[in-house]
């Protein structure tokens, strides 16, 4: 009994040990440049990933735009496996001309570890 008590303790403990791994996206690029304008309907987005853990790779990612004046997200790509991170198309966001718009990315090295980066400081413009 005692020894039944004792596994399942030291599993829990175990369960409570994994943690996600402590993953930052960083230098997001509109057009290949940071805190790009860019008056493309289409624009390219770009991201760079980073993790204390050595080999940790991008294995997809999740992109999401959102209208600054609406105030409303207007695309979400899903999560989308690809260790693309350079020049990845939003053609089909269908973003409007002269309208404002923000985006993030979520990434994922397909481990345990997740990474999500805050909205561009700078907006893109559709």
């Amino acid at each position: 009994m005692n020894y039944r008590k004792f596994l399942i303790a030291a599993l829990l403990v175990m369960s409570f040990a994994v943690q996600a791994k402590d993953i930052t996206v960083t230098r997001l690029t509109c057009e290949m440049r940071e805190g790009r304008v860019t008056t493309s309907d289409t624009p390219r987005l770009g991201w760079q990933m980073s993790s204390p853990e050595n080999g940790t790779r991008q294995t997809a990612y999740e992109i999401e735009v959102r209208d600054v004046w609406a105030g409303k997200v207007v695309w979400n790509s899903g999560k989308v496996k690809s260790a693309q991170s350079q020049l990845v198309s939003c053609a089909d966001a269908a973003l409007e001309k002269d309208r404002h718009y923000t985006w993030r990315v979520r990434v994922w090295d397909g481990g345990l570890g997740e990474g999500q980066a805050l909205y561009l400081a700078c907006p893109c413009l559709g």
